[in-house]
């Protein structure tokens, strides 16, 4: 289901009417609004700025092949199988953005990212001997680890508390996954159970689904954003996971980094973590809980803990850095491009 700006304003709006200070509190983008991130749009031309998602901190040596950035987490070699992966999102984001405003951008930093994010997943699905995964991500960003799941058949879903992001996420699975794919926004009253392979739930959906949980999930992605969330929705997320996860041998909330620590901070999320009945069992190159009576495979967490192995890496051959396969033309390039470089000093690439 498409969902167009107007109606995902009169629900919200709708939303917010009824409920409490608590909520409203929880349920906020302080955040983005503290550090300048646009969270609204009103023109559909407007989303072609979440496609993709540049920051300047070690942005050209993500570049670089044979790197690993915890904070993604993120190995900067790729094979095959996973660059036609990312050649096929590239492509077809690229078609998206033509259609919806009127000028093609695709990613060229974001979606590596979300293939060190995707990766954790796979080796989750892989050491728990689970063809399929119930994957439910918090706060997708630019939502390339929703695609990249939904491309490899797992269960998959999300939400967002962030109107521009929402919409961009809409569009992204709706021109993915088609009729696999189910938008909760526009759906009235509370029956969130009606649910394809890949589903989208907004915030104030979201924020009844502790009074009938419609969600059992296996894993819960949640990356950079717990020192972001304010503590009451922190609280209330860990809360809700307990419930989606309880049924699940794998049972895991994973993460790279938590953000900006502008609500939360490292001590302080550990601390809520063990409140809401979480205990740590991942720690050396990604995040990782569990349920304190639960325990995940032990094949999983050791050799997790060693290394997050590449999807279908094949002996002798040759994997692939990003300036191997990433199309840098000038006319695919975010409008932020530019000046993101030259903020950054970057040298000057040679683009067409």
């Amino acid at each position: 289901m498409f969902l167009d700006i107007e109606t995902y304003n009169e629900l919200e709006a709708e939303a917010r009417g009824e409920v409490g200070l608590g909520q409203i509190s929880a349920f906020r983008t302080k955040t983005f609004e503290d550090y300048g991130v646009e969270t609204k749009v009103t023109e559909e031309s407007q989303l072609i700025r979440y496609a993709d998602f540049i920051h300047t901190d070690n942005l050209l040596e993500r570049l670089e092949g044979g790197k690993f950035f915890r904070a993604s987490p993120v190995r900067t070699d790729y094979t095959i199988f996973e660059v036609t992966l990312l050649l096929q999102i590239a492509a077809e984001v690229g078609e998206v953005t033509k259609k919806m405003c009127g000028r093609s951008v695709r990613p060229h930093f974001n979606f590596l990212a979300a293939m060190g994010h995707y990766r954790v997943l796979d080796a989750i699905a892989r050491y728990s001997g689970k063809d399929q995964l119930s994957i439910f991500e918090v706060g997708p960003g630019c939502g390339y680890v929703g695609v990249l799941a939904g491309l490899r058949g797992h269960r998959y879903a999300s939400y967002d508390v962030t109107q521009s992001f929402y919409l961009w996420q809409n569009r992204i699975l709706n021109h993915f996954f088609e009729d696999e794919f189910t938008e909760f926004a526009g759906k009235l009253g509370n029956d969130l159970t009606s649910s394809t392979r890949m589903a989208h739930y907004p915030w104030w959906h979201f924020m009844e689904m502790f009074r009938d949980c419609p969600i059992e999930a296996d894993v819960i992605w949640s990356n950079a954003n717990l020192g972001e969330m304010d503590t009451l929705s922190l609280r209330y997320m860990l809360r809700l996971s307990r419930i989606m996860l309880s049924k699940s041998e794998t049972a895991l909330i994973v993460y790279g980094n938590i953000g900006a620590p502008h609500h939360n901070s490292v001590t302080s999320i550990e601390e809520e973590f063990e409140k809401a009945g979480f205990r740590r069992v991942l720690k050396n190159n990604v995040h990782g809980f569990t349920l304190v009576d639960h325990d995940p495979p032990a094949d999983l967490i050791s050799a997790m803990e060693v290394e997050i192995p590449l999807i279908e890496e094949k002996p002798g051959i040759r994997l692939l850095s990003p300036t191997d396969f990433i199309d840098f033309r000038r006319d695919s390039l975010p409008a932020d491009f530019d000046f993101v470089s030259f903020l950054g000093d970057w040298p000057k690439l040679s683009l067409d």
